[in-house]
């Protein structure tokens, strides 16, 4: 039995001289983004920007500052639900291309009767 104890605690003693050379030296930590976010704002029934050049991989979020509102891509390839004041929506961009939508204002895209509609485009490079 002392044997192996004596084993165990040789193996033990000689790991860290076994790895010494493998051991990493410190190095800083690099963080690359994996998303980048680029923003289009809804205030005062505007689009700002009302055209973005993005790349392959970007996120867009469409932030409505003061009233509700709904994002249509045309031809209706994507629709976002409802956005409240202060709220946000997000579309994710992976094909490069030109991509136009609406925005109408007051949220209810069903009845266009009383609706502000504004007009964007997103260059996906």
């Amino acid at each position: 039995m002392k044997k192996n104890h004596l084993g165990v605690w040789t193996l033990l003693l000689a790991l860290p001289l076994i790895g010494a050379s493998n051991v990493p030296t410190e190095q800083p930590l690099r963080v690359t983004p994996l998303v980048v976010e680029k923003v289009i704002t809804i205030t005062n029934s505007q689009v700002d920007p009302a055209q973005l050049t993005i790349d392959r991989g970007d996120v867009v979020v469409w932030t409505f500052n003061d009233q509700p509102g709904t994002v249509v891509f045309t031809p209706g390839s994507y629709t976002s639900r409802p956005i409240p004041p202060g709220g946000r929506w997000s579309l994710y961009f992976v094909e490069p291309g030109t991509y136009e939508y609406r925005v109408f204002l007051k949220g209810n895209r069903i009845s266009f009767i009383g609706q502000t509609v504004l007009a964007g485009r997103i260059m996906v490079r």
